[in-house]
């Protein structure tokens, strides 16, 4: 990777554009401010994610996270202060690397953990200077990320539960109500209450017994390409008219191509074209090339659709995830294109790494010795190619193949096999039509 390591330098954007983190403010304070580091563009910058990763089970470490991350500090302070001296496989030289740690990428909870701010009370702040002090993170400089992915997620669920007035998901009911009677407000939605019952009149948001019918009728009939989300016909339940089971990466899908679809005709105008334009706010948000100027209208457009909800949805469907959408725009404007800083792919790995986790005493352990493994397997793997273009001798020579995998692979205890007729057929079929010497006779 040598190679691509230096890709932000020789393909950086000439246009106003945003590609890459290299393009973004973010980016270009780090340069302004330390040209020693940004002088040599092998200098990495790092990101750090810890957001699904608990190999303990229901023990969290929460507030106390200073103390598991405290190796990693000091590693940062060494690579920051003086650096170590890398070999670099492209240039076939040795240099000094250093890092910077340049941002996290963190859901809601952790934000307050990760980042030492009070994220439970009216004295947090969501944006950071770069030149402040990170109390969770000892003394390193740092741009605080709120994932896109979570946001998007519990705004997009809070949408769905609300329309089909899921039990548990909707944020109406008697005590919002009751709410709203308490204020003097909206008295169109107050409840009505007569002799022993209590009657809630049908306010704007909330779809009808036909209406939840026809949306799940077409989410359920949806013919969607392979691979562009999970089956999420199977996650609807016609009887009941109710939505679950949906993953982070079905939601993404539904807030930005398929809610308004689904929404088409139903809804009041009000609603229905509210909801129409937070979908193409989140969007626009996640194209994976922005434009700076285009960023600073979705800033001042996401404002008037959290107040055009306002008007239609009631107070207590505004909860902390539908208030965060307001600072993506300037988010994106200072770090860059979405894709570097949500977490679905971190959230990957992160499950991976906990599978590695086989005894809980030593976790850092197992994860190291499975992770080696990974490395060497997958090394071993791209070397094959490789024997097979060697000469045609040491092809053939079975010591040298067996001195290779003793000296280069951590194998574990084997064991013997016996292979069918069918299965010595099919290997000996696919190393004549993936051998050197054969191509030849192919042609």
């Amino acid at each position: 990777m040598a190679e691509q390591l230096r890709w932000h330098y020789d393909h950086k954007s000439n246009d106003d554009k945003m590609r890459h983190p290299v393009d973004s403010l973010a980016w270009k304070t780090i340069d302004k401010k330390w040209p020693s580091f940004s002088k040599d563009p092998r200098n990495l910058r790092l990101g750090l994610a810890a957001d699904g990763f608990n190999p303990f089970g229901p023990t969290q470490p929460g507030n106390d996270i200073d103390i598991y991350l405290q190796p990693l500090i000091d590693d940062l302070q060494q690579l920051w202060e003086n650096g170590v001296e890398v070999f670099d496989a492209f240039t076939r030289t040795v240099f000094n690397l250093k890092a910077i740690l340049m941002w996290t990428i963190n859901d809601f909870p952790a934000y307050g953990n990760l980042a030492g701010c009070a994220t439970k009370d009216a004295s947090f702040l969501l944006a950071i200077p770069f030149d402040s002090k990170s109390r969770g993170l000892m003394y390193l400089l740092l741009r605080h990320n709120l994932d896109v992915m979570h946001i998007e997620k519990n705004v997009c669920d809070s949408i769905v539960g609300t329309l089909l007035n899921i039990k548990g998901k909707s944020k109406d009911g008697l005590h919002s109500c009751m709410d709203l009677k308490e204020l003097k407000i909206r008295k169109d939605l107050h409840p009505d209450v007569r002799e022993n019952s209590t009657f809630l009149p049908p306010a704007p948001h909330t779809l009808s017994r036909v209406e939840k019918q026809i949306f799940c009728k077409r989410l359920l009939d949806l013919k969607l390409p392979d691979g562009y989300s999970s089956n999420i016909g199977s996650c609807i339940s016609m009887e009941d008219c109710k939505i679950s089971g949906l993953k982070s990466h079905d939601f993404h899908a539904l807030m930005q191509q398929l809610l308004h679809v689904a929404l088409r005709g139903l809804l009041p105008k009000g609603p229905r074209n509210a909801i129409f334009r937070l979908c193409v706010f989140f969007n626009d948000l996640c194209q994976r090339v922005l434009n700076r100027e285009k960023l600073e209208a979705l800033e001042e457009d996401i404002v008037e659709i959290v107040c055009m909800f306002e008007r239609f949805f009631l107070p207590t469907f505004f909860d902390i995830m539908v208030h965060l959408p307001i600072h993506l725009g300037r988010e994106a404007r200072l770090c860059g294109p979405v894709q570097y800083r949500w977490m679905y792919s971190f959230e990957r790995e992160m499950k991976k790494l906990k599978g590695y986790v086989r005894n809980r005493a030593r976790p850092e352990g197992c994860i190291v010795k499975c992770y080696l493994v990974d490395e060497c397997t997958s090394y071993f793997s791209r070397c094959i190619k490789q024997v097979a273009d060697m000469d045609c001798h040491r092809r053939r020579n079975k010591e040298y193949m067996h001195d290779m995998i003793l000296e280069g692979l951590p194998i574990s205890k084997g064991s013997i096999i016996e292979l069918t007729d069918e299965r010595l057929e099919s290997a000996h079929r696919y190393v004549l039509f993936n051998t050197a010497e054969v191509e030849p006779y192919l042609q």
